[in-house]
């Protein structure tokens, strides 16, 4: 005969089985030790990824602002991180070629990086430009290279002068109305530098660079800078000591001489 079960006996039978179903449940939402890490280092990963993308954004965002259709905007230099930008430069300029390229080397020239190998392509570009002419080389070439080589020589580089003056002689249009704005801004602050760098030239380049400073942007001098340029030419002319006196004299003539036909066409 089958022994009857007691109720307790059933009882503990359940309460087993609970506690199994209980002990199975937990192991599965308890990740193991090697699960635990694979999630951290998902986190990392996209951690890394995130700071990646933002990276790029930023990097979009320097060469965007500061060369936006290939052309060099200086101004907004002082938005971004100094080293930020060289490296964001330098990681573009083997990609770039022409007009962006050199926007390129004149913005690492203005932030002082590798300034003389920056600076020797723009110098070469105008030294070109002025002996092979600017219908060859290319207008747009030229202009921007003369644009950065007097931003550069604004930031003190007097080396630019010579190459400038050089690309006076070859001017026409807007390049000659640029670079007359720029030859007057030169003699009504700074007339010894101009003149020494006239001096070394024959008469008749003196006489044509001369001309351009006096018509300037082709409208010639406003009357305040006219005179003030004057003065500082017809006190060098008086000093017999002077070795300036000469070339002062010729780009006094000259000046005065646009002067006059610019105001008499203006009035007729």
């Amino acid at each position: 005969m089958t022994p009857v079960k007691s109720v307790g006996y059933y009882l503990a039978i359940v309460l087993v089985t609970a506690f199994s179903i209980l002990i199975i449940n937990c192991s599965k939402a308890v990740p193991s030790r090697n699960s635990r890490k694979g999630n951290l280092n998902n986190g990392a990963e996209t951690t890394q990824i995130t700071r990646q993308e933002a990276s790029n954004h930023e990097t979009s965002e320097i060469i965007q602002t500061l060369i936006p259709d290939d052309f060099a905007i200086d101004e907004e230099i002082d938005r971004f991180n100094r080293d930020e930008i060289i490296i964001e430069l330098t990681k573009l300029e083997p990609q770039t070629q022409g007009v962006r390229a050199l926007s390129v080397a004149y913005l690492l020239a203005s932030l002082k990086h590798d300034y003389l190998t920056n600076q020797k392509k723009i110098v070469s570009l105008l030294q070109s430009c002025s002996r092979e002419g600017i219908n060859r080389i290319g207008s747009i070439q030229c202009e921007m290279a003369t644009d950065y080589g007097i931003r550069l020589f604004e930031k003190g580089d007097d080396s630019l002068l010579n190459p400038l003056l050089d690309m006076g002689l070859v001017s026409d249009g807007d390049l000659a109305e640029m670079l007359g704005s720029f030859y007057a801004d030169i003699l009504q602050h700074q007339p010894e530098k101009f003149l020494l760098a006239l001096q070394t030239r024959k008469p008749k380049e003196q006489r044509e660079l001369a001309w351009l400073a006096g018509a300037e942007d082709g409208s010639g001098m406003p009357p305040e800078t006219l005179s003030e340029v004057m003065i500082s030419l017809e006190r060098i002319s008086e000093q017999k000591s002077n070795r300036l006196a000469d070339t002062a004299r010729r780009c006094l003539k000259e000046i005065e001489k646009v002067n006059h036909r610019i105001n008499r066409l203006t009035n007729e």
